[in-house]
């Protein structure tokens, strides 16, 4: 990591710290998160100016910004210069405004706090294209800050996570779709340092405006970003001409339950946004997959986060896997460790869907396992994260579709029926040798244990019955 990595992680804790004191927290909406962004992103654009072509008058360059806020610069004032960026990047919705308008700016007077002085003391410029903003920003909410991000709500792709969908699903031109795009570093990931086009959405209005942000310092300026429900709105709807996209890549929340009438298709546009249309309702966890793939183009790559009751539920699930897997649409299943997702315990999982498949089976690899010890490292308590070396690997593996006992295998369509298609990777990778004699010497530990335990029983009684006739 450079010094100037390292001097602007510093100024974002400092200021993520302030923003979470109680009265500057209350300001930002309870999302001390989103505001450690938006006060980067005046700095960053300010530090950038000439390189993203912006023009603004200069008393709203940052270093002035730190003097004269909350003087002779009030919020109506930023909120404008807000908007301004905004059409000037080429985003036509108002988000960003939106979101400016909704924190209470006022509350952030440079006499209250240093957040100013702090972040104008560091260099933004991004003259080499190294994202040094973006990077410090992605790593922060992925290490440091992940868990009170999933606790107020939103969702931010651990960075590596989000390396390995980019690495596996990611064109190096075309357009990348994310229908649920949270704090955008997923985006970002697939997006940054190549010439493809970003469309994303997401239900909540703070994320996409985050995600705008943060697309922005990353490089990635040829975006679109809509606020909106996927479900009953797909962007794929509301753009008429970008209906199916070179890579769909997605991390959407757990537990999709609608109500009955929110189950239903309400027109035949919006059943044509899923693949299977009206054969099935729009709730459960592969909602999203069959989004997924009706909005994937013919040789494209797509790539989503599910929990793993996805891949071996019955009723509806059951059937929507035994659709995909005849189709041929799944390309490979990467299981994940418990601990990948902030918050919870809950084991997810990545499918890899193509739909101009030569195979006829699937790959499945299980990064939980031993084997896989050197792909995961701890993250805190209770979390893991993907190392990079994990990326590297797990990238490669499945790229290659190379099959290593106790880690990988390859599944047939015909073993998948016979198994209620049951997608779960446990189900059918081979333990290792050393997995099977550990368990074998529990299992004669066990039973000599309770042999022995019998034995002492006996004794036990013996002494009793002895003493007994003694006294």
């Amino acid at each position: 990591m450079t010094n100037k990595s390292n001097e602007i992680l510093q100024a974002l804790n400092y200021v993520y710290r302030e923003l979470s004191k109680w009265s500057l927290r209350n300001a930002a909406n309870d999302n001390p998160s989103a505001a450690l962004v938006f006060f980067s992103f005046l700095k960053y654009v300010s530090d950038n100016k000439q390189k993203l072509s912006l023009e603004f008058d200069e008393k709203f360059n940052f270093d002035f910004l730190s003097v004269l806020f909350g003087e002779r610069l009030r919020r109506n004032d930023l909120v404008a210069h807000i908007a301004n960026i905004e059409k000037q990047l080429g985003h036509g919705y108002g988000i960003l405004e939106s979101y400016a308008s909704s924190i209470d700016l006022d509350s952030f007077d440079r006499q209250d706090t240093q957040i100013w002085e702090v972040l104008n003391s560091v260099d933004m410029s991004d003259l080499n294209d190294e994202h040094v903003v973006y990077e410090a920003l992605a790593n922060y909410f992925s290490v440091t800050v992940k868990k009170e991000i999933r606790f107020s709500g939103e969702c931010v792709t651990e960075q590596n996570l989000a390396k390995l969908m980019a690495a596996i699903g990611s064109p190096v031109n075309g357009s990348v779709y994310d229908f649920a795009v949270g704090y955008g570093i997923l985006a970002a990931e697939c997006a940054k340092g190549k010439d493809v086009h970003v469309l994303a959405q997401d239900i909540d209005r703070t994320c996409a405006a985050v995600t705008i942000m943060m697309l922005t310092m990353a490089g990635c300026l040829n975006s679109t970003v809509l606020c909106g429900d996927t479900i009953i709105n797909p962007l794929t709807t509301v753009l008429n001409n970008e209906r199916t996209f070179d890579c769909v890549i997605s991390s959407p929340p757990f537990g999709l339950k609608r109500s009955v009438k929110d189950a239903n298709f309400e027109s035949g546009q919006q059943a044509d946004a899923y693949e299977y249309g009206l054969e099935f309702k729009l709730t459960g966890d592969l909602t999203f997959s069959r989004h997924l793939i009706a909005s994937l183009r013919k040789d494209g790559i797509g790539v989503i986060q599910v929990p793993m009751g996805a891949l071996f539920r019955g009723g509806m699930e059951e059937k929507v896997r035994a659709n995909m897997i005849r189709d041929n649409y799944i390309d490979a299943i990467i299981e994940l460790p418990a601990g990948i997702v902030a918050a919870t315990s809950i084991k997810t999982a990545l499918i890899v869907f193509k739909k101009d498949r030569k195979e006829k089976d699937i790959y499945m690899l299980d990064a939980s396992r031993e084997a896989a010890k050197d792909f995961i490292e701890s993250n805190g308590r209770a979390s893991v994260r993907i190392t990079d070396y994990g990326v590297r690997e797990i990238q490669r593996m499945v790229k290659s579709r190379e099959v290593i006992e106790g880690l990988s295998t390859i599944i047939t369509q015909k073993e998948l029926a016979e198994n209620n298609y049951n997608l779960s990777v446990g189900a059918y990778l081979q333990k290792s040798i050393e997995q099977v004699v550990i368990e074998e010497d529990i299992d004669a530990l066990r039973k000599n244990n309770t042999m022995l335990l019998a034995k002492l029983q006996q004794l036990d009684k013996k002494l009793n019955e002895t003493i007994e006739r003694i006294e």
